[in-house]
């Protein structure tokens, strides 16, 4: 019995992407398919492959980007509406048209309503920070039939290689970084407003230990954060994680350490109303954001009731929250057949993304010198240090059911 995977690479210059094939590659029992351009079509090769289908051995595993939203960078079937993506109402979409299915065979994962198997086969998603939208997991785990376990994971999700290709081994590490994320109407006033909003939201490291303030405020200033009223973006790439060992030539991994700032300029929502007059268009955008809640709530996916609406994929509890914590500007399309408002709301955003490490010498969380929580993957051989995480690790990854 085997394994499959497949890693969708629309950009062959993408390094990440083929990194993570050649991580997804090395997993145990694994034959990758290569051929195929929608997740539909990757699970019909898989099916035709094990025919007669005896059950796969273990799992399938499907890479590509994604975000704590629930959007994934993976066609979901052909003629997708929105191209190559699965957010939730693919997943919806997929289980609503025969022609859109991604249910996975019984037969494939060896699913029997009369004997069940104690523990089901598994549909892992590699894809950064997935594992954070419970909702997309759950919907995911319906759509593909509901009789796997589906897991993500819940940060950045990087991948290094050591070694020189046709000279030595290629040795893979995996890690994963988190990615703080806290966001508001108005511009944190300094960096130490900043690191103590940071330090707010209760962020943990993987112990349950909670992470100082004195910490986010040291990284915010090891990535030189100043301005946070304007579009920022701080990348600090090829830096060196310490691995506490030689593997592949070098003790240390090659990571990233970044810092972004987003502002209203960049939109998180935009929503578009059709009216039947143009005289039906409040004239102020006073009266129009007066008016927002009642023109959001006719739409599903911002009612309370909908299994993952818009507010909360970005953060919010409610609708009205959402609503408040945004900036909003409206444009009006008066030239239509039928006059359009476009409803667009921005927020100041900050993200700071640190490879998720053990501190250091002196307690230093300093990504140069805190010793790398990572995985090994060799070529060949065991690893040199045993694993440090997999699906199962609840900090690490979200998992269905």
């Amino acid at each position: 019995m085997s394994n499959y995977g497949w890693v969708p690479r629309i950009d062959d210059a993408d390094d990440y992407l083929n990194r993570l094939a050649l991580l997804v590659s090395r997993r145990p029992n694994m034959e990758m398919i290569e051929i195929v351009n929608t997740l539909q079509s990757f699970l019909e090769e898989a099916t035709a492959r094990a025919a007669p289908p005896p059950p796969i051995d273990d799992e399938l595993v499907v890479g590509g980007h994604a975000n704590r939203r629930g959007d994934w960078m993976v066609d979901p079937f052909p003629f997708s509406p929105i191209g190559p993506w699965t957010d939730f109402e693919a997943l919806v979409s997929s289980l609503r048209s025969p022609n859109n299915t991604i249910a996975i065979p019984d037969e494939l994962v060896g699913f029997s309503a009369a004997a069940p198997a104690p523990t089901a086969r598994a549909f892992h998603v590699k894809g950064c920070n997935l594992g954070q939208a419970t909702p997309w997991l759950i919907k995911l785990r319906e759509a593909l039939g509901g009789h796997v376990r589906v897991s993500a994971p819940k940060h950045y999700h990087g991948v290094s290689t050591n070694g020189t290709e046709g000279v030595t081994a290629i040795e893979i590490l995996e890690w994963m970084a988190y990615e703080f994320v806290v966001f508001q109407k108005t511009p944190f006033a300094n960096r130490n407003a900043l690191a103590a909003a940071f330090h707010a939201k209760g962020f943990t490291r993987p112990d349950g230990t909670p992470i100082p303030r004195a910490d986010f405020l040291a990284w915010l200033r090891l990535l030189g954060v100043g301005r946070l009223d304007q579009t920022t973006t701080t990348e600090r790439k090829r830096v060196r994680l310490p691995l506490g060992r030689n593997i592949g030539g070098h003790r240390f991994a090659r990571g990233l350490v970044a810092f972004y700032c987003r502002t209203p300029r960049n939109s998180v929502v935009t929503h578009e109303i059709t009216f039947p007059t143009l005289s039906e268009i409040p004239e102020t955008d006073a009266e129009r954001l007066a008016r927002l809640p009642t023109w959001l709530s006719r739409a599903s996916e911002f009612e309370d009731t909908h299994p993952y609406p818009v507010f909360r994929r970005h953060g919010y509890p409610t609708l009205t929250d959402m609503i408040d914590g945004l900036k909003w500007s409206f444009v009006v399309d008066a030239a239509a057949t039928q006059p359009k408002v476009l409803c667009i709301g921005g927020r100041f955003e900050y993200q700071l993304l640190i490879p998720i490490a053990n501190p250091g010498p002196r307690g230093t969380v300093a990504p140069t010198r805190a010793p790398l929580i990572y995985n090994h993957i060799p070529e060949t051989g065991a690893p040199v240090v045993p694993p440090a995480f997999d699906e199962t690790d609840a900090f690490f990854y979200g998992t269905v059911p």
